[in-house]
């Protein structure tokens, strides 16, 4: 895709002809769209990567339209950072990503900025976090808590 986007190509082509799909139209010659031709080769993970999995592998992010809500604060919260960049537009999106392949250095600064955030060891520190809490103490609070638990009335 970013190949795509970055040498201003089309990806519209005639449907792949190891699929059966040419079956479905009149004429093959006009049964056209956006095809993955290689699919065989396609590494779907590669395109599963979620903001917190780009933090822990010091990946600098382009964040297009994310959803409203929590990612658009996730993403200013990165922007603030200097971890990613949010093109608001395709063409921005075109120019910020070649602006980025054509800087190397500004990758690398995103990339420490991620890195700077990352924390690979939230989960662990969460779960340590509540266990002390459960057991009375919390070694993070000058002052004892106490877990409350509800139970059902009979």
């Amino acid at each position: 895709l970013w190949s795509l986007l970055a040498a201003d190509g089309d990806g519209i082509t005639t449907s792949p002809t190891d699929r059966g799909w040419e079956l479905l139209a009149e004429d093959a010659a006009e049964f056209s769209g956006g095809f993955l031709h290689d699919a065989a080769e396609f590494d779907a993970s590669f395109f599963g990567i979620s903001p917190r999995e780009a933090l822990a592998m010091d990946l600098p992010m382009l964040i297009y339209r994310p959803i409203p809500g929590q990612e658009e604060g996730n993403t200013a919260y990165l922007l603030r950072h200097g971890a990613a960049l949010a093109p608001r537009t395709p063409a921005m999106l075109h120019e910020l990503l070649e602006t980025l392949l054509a800087d190397p250095g500004r990758i690398e600064a995103m990339r420490r900025a991620a890195a700077q955030l990352a924390r690979p060891d939230a989960a662990a520190q969460v779960v340590a976090h509540l266990a002390a809490l459960a057991a009375g103490t919390d070694a993070d609070s000058p002052e004892q808590r106490t877990l409350a638990i509800s139970t059902p009335r009979t």
